[in-house]
């Protein structure tokens, strides 16, 4: 039986000059998205599998996700945490958020494709995407409330446009 999922985009802009001219860009980034819902991102290990990002140590961040074997580079919470904190920007990612007691070795292949959510062992993507907004999936209705606290602009959105071979509805 597959879990029912929901998937929240938040896009919180904020206007900022350059030159004179004005800009739309993120008021917030993956560690804003970590503090939010900390006890259940505390919960999980994580699974990077591409990242992009600028700014403080973001070279050393992205080189290790490079560098990483597949399917990505596996991180606790406190250490994205961390990694997160030293970097100014995450442009593109997908970090993947698995129970704490799942050993990786027992992970299909497929579970790392965030497009197979719904049937996954994962809990929790997080997803940003082109430096224009980022993506929740979740299996844990709270998450949503815990992101409207947080942020000003949450939406939901349909799980049948994010995952072809999703079966079910979001709860």
């Amino acid at each position: 039986m597959i879990e029912p999922v929901n998937v929240l985009v938040i896009r919180d802009m904020r206007d900022v000059v350059v030159e004179g001219r004005t800009h739309r860009t993120l008021n917030f980034d993956l560690r804003d998205v970590l503090d939010a819902l900390r006890t259940e991102v505390d919960a999980l290990n994580w699974c990077i599998t591409d990242l992009d990002c600028h700014g403080g140590d973001a070279e050393s961040f992205c080189r290790r996700v490079d560098e990483a074997p597949a399917p990505g580079l596996w991180l606790s919470s406190s250490a994205l945490r961390s990694l997160a904190a030293n970097v100014d920007q995450v442009v593109d990612g997908t970090f993947l958020g698995f129970p704490k007691e799942t050993r990786p070795e027992s992970i299909a292949p497929d579970d790392f494709e965030a497009n197979a959510f719904p049937q996954s062992k994962s809990r929790l993507v997080i997803r940003a995407v082109d430096s224009s907004c980022f993506e929740i999936f979740t299996k844990n209705a709270h998450i949503a409330q815990l992101l409207s606290k947080r942020f000003s602009d949450v939406c939901a959105a349909n799980p049948i446009d994010f995952f072809a071979t999703f079966v079910g509805e979001a709860s």
